[in-house]
């Protein structure tokens, strides 16, 4: 596992390095794609770099936000020093969900506004149920209603417990913007997904099966349907 996280940060790292002195937008997910951050090269990232959390917990506990957690890494103490700018994405006392989303819509809708050339990374992960970002399988209505009405970042009311509010990016920020995406997912778990990643699928049954559309980069210790692996 530690040789996918070391080769997955080292992807990130050569595409930072391939764009430094240029605009970026890192976008990073929270849980275990939070971990292969202490191995990115972050001597590329600078004040032209901004770094957002793709998808967020509507929490301001530490140990529950995921911009929280990343601001305990070494990596946020580095960009730091760096100057890069971070988009912050901790909900205010009294804020609703709904508030707290359409802020982040309307600085997403802002940067790409100010920033039409800027290089967009990704790193994502997938989920045991095919989620990626906070973009959760679920009834097509649903998810037509939650990520399709045409916005970047949305609510998300119905992710599974124990957090069952978040936010996220939509596919339509993903396919508009995303320059290049990594995904780091590992774990037996994981194993199924990956496996039938590129049967057809609907995103609303499998919104990981964005990753073959945009030709995502796949970090995995497990066998994919093609080969698309790093160990």
């Amino acid at each position: 596992m530690l040789n996918i996280m070391k080769d997955t940060a080292q992807a990130v790292s050569v595409a930072l390095e391939t764009h430094k002195n240029s605009e970026v937008l890192l976008l990073l997910a929270g849980g275990s794609a939070l971990d292969v951050l202490e191995y990115v090269d972050t001597s590329s990232i600078n004040e032209y770099t901004t770094i957002m959390m793709m998808d967020e917990r509507f929490s301001s506990k530490p140990d529950e936000n995921n911009y929280l957690q990343m601001s305990k890494s070494s990596f946020f103490e580095k960009i730091t020093k760096n100057e890069a700018y971070t988009i912050p994405t901790v909900p205010e006392e009294g804020e609703t969900l709904e508030s707290f989303a359409e802020i982040l819509n309307n600085t997403l809708h802002t940067y790409f506004s100010e920033h039409p050339n800027a290089t967009v990374l990704a790193l994502f992960g997938i989920g045991a149920d095919g989620h990626t970002a906070g973009i959760f399988p679920m009834k097509n209505v649903d998810f037509v209603d939650t990520y399709g009405q045409g916005e970047l970042y949305v609510p998300v009311h119905t992710a599974p417990a124990p957090f069952t509010q978040r936010s996220s990016i939509t596919p339509k920020c993903i396919m508009q913007h995303v320059t290049t995406a990594f995904v780091y997912a590992v774990g037996a778990e994981k194993t199924a997904i990956l496996q039938t990643l590129h049967d057809p699928y609907e995103l609303h049954e499998l919104p990981a099966y964005i990753h073959t559309q945009i030709e995502s980069k796949i970090f995995t210790d497990l066998p994919l349907q093609r080969e698309q692996t790093s160990t």
